[in-house]
């Protein structure tokens, strides 16, 4: 977050990124200019104006000016998003890549999504697989949608086209087929996904593997790319989705106009204002909320609960108190994070949360014994 446009000056010298870069970084200086950006050359000073080296601060900033501003901050926030989709997916690529090494070689899942998923799918009644179990997240990467793309679905031994994957019978093919995929509940989930009850994915800040439309006026709904058809020699070794992106075709002007638009990503900025979701990804909000209204038992994994991030602790208090009582995991290490959630879920739920001061890594036993009584 806060040494992100350093980084950003680390990715591969191309055109579409030296576009960018050169826009975010005259907006910038501008900001600078103008004092409503600052530069802190003395990390000990106190903060009086937001910082030009943070991320969340620069986007708050643009947030704002985009309200009252002309179209050309719109261009500088489409130039940041883009920056940000390229630095995330390589900051998280070697994790990515040891996952999909791990399950093209077979190995037992030593990392720990991989770790996770199996206990939860070894559990009474497959706690996984029966549409007890949602997984929402706020992270961009698409780690945790291949982990979940490579695990047999249901009593399946193997991945369909797998050695190991003998099932003959067209309908039970047809089951096995969609439930390797994560559902990513966008209000376009087939029938035959809702049949054999996928687990779902939500992802509440869109997705490295999501775009949308770069004509604004284009109201084509969230594409999910079939990055995870080809696993094997080729897999996601050699593909950057934030790349690809750029050179697909938009579904709707291609169906209505006959005419090929390429696609930006579709993630929202961690500080963004909720209220401006578009389309599809509000249907995700919002089934994350019903899921955690329903759910009896909550683990929360590596979140801070940001003071500055009022909207989610409204949807979390809300959703923690609604019906039938909850239990609560904070899984984090401690600090701030911790102790914030301490004195939010002691107003909230008072009693009925605990926490476990361990990496992600490290605790899933703790997550595992957590949840094994309800399933």
């Amino acid at each position: 977050m806060c040494e992100f446009l350093s980084k950003a000056h680390e990715l591969p010298s191309d055109l579409r990124t030296q576009r960018a870069l050169t826009e975010v970084e005259a907006w910038r200086e501008d900001a600078i200019n103008r004092r409503a950006l600052r530069e802190y050359k003395d990390r000990e000073t106190p903060r009086h104006a937001p910082d030009a080296d943070n991320l969340e601060d620069m986007m708050c900033l643009l947030e704002i000016e985009s309200q009252f501003l002309d179209a050309a901050h719109e261009r500088v926030v489409d130039e940041l998003t883009f920056l940000v989709a390229e630095c995330y997916f390589r900051a998280t690529q070697a994790a990515l890549d040891a996952t999909l090494g791990e399950f093209e070689s077979r190995r037992a899942p030593s990392r720990a999504y991989g770790k996770l998923i199996g206990a939860l799918r070894a559990l009474r009644d497959g706690a996984l697989w029966n549409d007890r179990c949602s997984f929402i997240t706020f992270n961009y990467d698409v780690t945790l949608d291949a982990v979940l793309a490579f695990t047999p679905a249901h009593s399946f031994d193997a991945l369909p086209g797998k050695d190991g994957f003998k099932e003959t019978d067209a309908h039970r093919i047809s089951i096995a087929e969609a439930a390797t995929w994560p559902l990513y509940w966008l209000g376009r989930a087939t029938d035959a996904e809702l049949a054999c009850f996928v687990p779902r994915l939500l992802k509440l800040h869109g997705s490295l593997n999501w775009g949308t439309c770069v004509d604004s006026r284009c109201d084509a709904p969230i594409r999910q790319f079939d990055f995870f058809k080809n696993w094997g020699t080729i897999g996601l070794y050699a593909v950057n989705p934030v790349s690809k992106m750029d050179g697909e075709e938009c579904g709707y002007h291609l169906a209505r106009a006959g005419v090929g638009k390429g696609h930006k990503p579709y993630i929202i900025p961690p500080s963004w204002k909720r209220d401006s979701l578009r389309y599809a990804l509000t249907r995700v909000w919002t089934r994350a909320c019903q899921d955690l209204c329903e759910a009896s038992r909550v683990v929360i994994v590596g979140h801070s609960l940001p003071p500055t991030d009022s909207y989610f602790r409204f949807v979390l208090a809300s959703a923690l108190t609604y019906g039938d009582s909850k239990r609560v995991l904070v899984v984090s290490k401690k600090g701030d994070g911790l102790n914030r959630y301490q004195q939010f879920l002691e107003a909230v739920v008072p009693g009925s949360w605990e926490s476990y001061p361990h990496p992600f890594a490290d605790s899933i036993d703790r997550i595992t014994k957590f949840v094994s009584d309800v399933v």
